[in-house]
């Protein structure tokens, strides 16, 4: 078996883009339907260590969502970056 991993050693453009905006997306159903089972009150949000509910609690998880996605992409982009220096190391 002959890879060849010279054609997939380089990035993608704008892949902290990408991966900020599909991570985001999930992350927003996800803190959608929180926030709207602490609108309703069947569900706190905690902001901080204290239960949040109502329109607070909609908000707060509205505004984590970006935060949560933004980290979680910067991570996922630092281990890229960092798999793809190993990669080029062995790569010749």
């Amino acid at each position: 078996m002959n890879l060849n991993l010279k054609e997939h050693s380089n990035l993608p453009n704008g892949l902290f883009g990408k991966l900020f905006w599909n991570i985001f997306s999930t992350y927003l159903v996800i803190f959608l339907i929180l926030g709207i089972l602490s609108l309703l009150e069947i569900r706190p949000i905690d902001f901080n260590g204290e239960p949040t509910y109502g329109i607070m609690g909609l908000v707060s998880a509205l505004l984590m969502a970006p935060l949560i996605a933004l980290s979680t992409a910067f991570a996922i982009w630092l281990m890229v970056i960092f798999g793809n220096l190993v990669m080029k190391l062995f790569v010749k």
